[in-house]
């Protein structure tokens, strides 16, 4: 619960300065870093990777899966 609401106070303040100031909040990949062609160091497909606030790198899982538990 503790870094839920870490996660929250960050999107919310991200959010705020964007307000204020302008800019974004969420930003491909390529915007901050020179992704490099090495698939391997940056961990599969970074087109489908997204930096939030600057800060927290999210891949998504894109695929779906058969999960019937």
């Amino acid at each position: 619960m503790h870094d839920r609401m870490q996660y929250l106070r960050l999107m919310y303040t991200c959010l705020f300065e964007t307000t204020i100031n302008g800019g974004t909040c969420l930003d491909p990949l390529e915007f901050l870093f020179d992704v490099p062609a090495d698939k391997q160091t940056w961990g599969g497909d970074a087109s489908k990777t997204f930096m939030f606030a600057g800060k927290l790198k999210v891949s998504p899982i894109l695929n779906a899966t058969n999960n019937k538990n």
